[in-house]
């Protein structure tokens, strides 16, 4: 995955264990990298994964929910880490479609 490409991935966010974010109704979500669709620390952590392959990241306050320009507040306090895991599972780009490897 680079910046750029458009991407499926299965998303599950949790804070002090609890799942306080995850895709809707289970369909993979839609994210196009870099565009700030998504939190920065998970785009940070999507560049260069493989499809099929899981990421664990811990995501620090500042580059969780505190997007620029961003009006929403997040659901976990600005003290704490907020842990984000996710499957790549489909990439799209500029130089096509990879259902087996993302580069």
């Amino acid at each position: 995955v680079q910046k750029g490409d458009t991407v499926y991935i299965e998303h599950r966010g949790f804070h002090k264990g609890q799942l306080i974010d995850s895709n809707p109704e289970g369909e993979p979500l839609l994210v196009k990298v870099g565009k700030h669709s998504i939190i920065a620390g998970m785009e940070k952590a999507m560049i260069g994964m493989c499809v099929g392959e899981k990421v664990e990241a811990d995501i620090p306050p500042h580059l969780a929910f505190e997007e620029p320009g961003k009006s929403y507040r997040s659901p976990a306090p600005k003290v704490r880490t907020h842990v984000a895991v996710s499957r790549m599972c489909r990439v799209f780009s500029d130089r096509g479609m990879d259902g087996s490897h993302a580069r």
